[in-house]
């Protein structure tokens, strides 16, 4: 059942408001690669691929896996 609330938690929100409520706080969004929300199937497989270590890559790209694999990536907000 806990992962059945994560993925509830992370898909409302990143599908809703494109962030979470942490990273409303960091002033991060998720969107597509064409800077679009995300859509529930890009939102399955970021998660997925996130539990399994999507964020080694990030060692060597600016991207993480999760992000390649979903066709997402992480924009930052200017204030």
């Amino acid at each position: 059942y806990l992962v059945v609330i994560i993925l509830t938690y992370y898909l409302w929100f990143w599908v809703k408001q494109g962030q979470t409520l942490g990273m409303k706080s960091w002033k991060t969004y998720v969107l597509t690669t064409d800077n679009e929300m995300i859509n529930i199937r890009q939102g399955i497989v970021r998660l997925l691929v996130s539990m399994v270590g999507g964020h080694l890559l990030l060692i060597f790209n600016n991207r993480s896996l999760q992000d390649i694999a979903s066709k997402t990536h992480i924009i930052k907000i200017k204030t």
